[in-house]
């Protein structure tokens, strides 16, 4: 039996520069699907992606909705990023988790595999 790893899937860019979000959560299902830890975290433009009314190429939202499929835990979406763009918890249409900046570096710290894009 191979040993279970922990992944840390990081989207960082905005909705609109390609599908690396997409393809992000591609890999956080696929790796869920074969029993290894994934973590998806939402930070920098990143987490446009999760607001309403805008133009993800990647259906990030509804993607997010197949986490429960996968025993996945909702998406991290670090706060300073979020207020930084003038948003709210109230304005995301999806269930997440907060992490501030302190947290989110212990976080990556304990990651086996990071993949950013």
């Amino acid at each position: 039996m191979a040993a279970v790893k922990q992944f840390c899937f990081v989207i960082r860019h905005a909705p609109d520069d390609d599908f690396r979000a997409g393809e992000l959560l591609d890999m956080a299902l696929t790796t869920a699907a074969f029993d290894q830890i994934a973590t998806v975290v939402f930070m920098d433009e990143g987490v446009l992606h999760l607001l309403p009314g805008r133009n993800s190429r990647s259906n990030v939202v509804q993607m997010l909705a197949a986490f429960d499929l996968y025993d996945l835990a909702p998406p991290w979406v670090e706060t300073e990023s979020l207020s930084a763009r003038g948003a709210t918890a109230a304005d995301l249409p999806v269930p997440v988790r907060f992490i501030d900046k302190d947290e989110l570096s212990r976080l990556l710290a304990r990651q086996q595999v990071l993949v950013a894009g």
